[in-house]
């Protein structure tokens, strides 16, 4: 079954982030907790980045990060339990290499947001994303797909919907 998460490239993204903080304040950039919400660590990361982006770090690397989550014992419990400084070395080196990329995967992890807040409102995503398919396939697939494509794809259904049982009499 294949988890709505693309987590290579939230990974990626989450590099271009640390390595660029200022990205988080970015209105071109909105992102929310949630849409790091499958894996708790990117949750994690991304909160600190941002929560240091406001406070006006430019970059953060493990002893930003570190400094940071010792006020909040339970995510720095699994920070650490999930190899956070490997991770956070390793997705820097990855942002640094795909920078030049951000809006793909930006546009990436807010699609699978999307695809995600849909299924959870009961909406049949299954065009778009089948989970009984393999993450590659899914991933193809969503490729073919903008945001915008995406929005006007479940609101033709809602349409469609109306037009059959509205009533239409004054």
């Amino acid at each position: 079954m294949a988890e709505i998460y693309n987590e290579n490239g939230s990974a990626i993204l989450l590099g271009i982030l640390c390595n660029d903080c200022s990205k988080c304040l970015d209105n071109k950039y909105i992102l929310e907790s949630n849409d790091f919400k499958p894996i708790l660590l990117h949750q994690i990361v991304f909160g600190v980045c941002k929560n240091l982006a406001i406070k006006g770090a430019k970059s953060i690397d493990i002893i930003e990060i570190e400094e940071f989550l010792k006020n909040y014992e339970a995510q720095f419990n699994s920070y650490k339990d999930n190899n956070g400084s490997e991770f956070i070395n390793t997705i820097k080196q990855l942002g640094e290499d795909s920078k030049d990329n951000i809006d793909y995967y930006y546009n990436n992890v807010r699609k699978h947001s999307l695809l995600r807040e849909y299924k959870n409102n009961g909406f049949e995503i299954k065009e778009i994303w089948d989970c009984d398919k393999s993450i590659d396939s899914n991933e193809n697939e969503l490729d073919k797909w903008e945001i915008d494509d995406i929005c006007e794809y479940f609101e033709k259904k809602q349409i469609e919907i109306n037009k059959k049982y509205k009533n239409n009499s004054i």
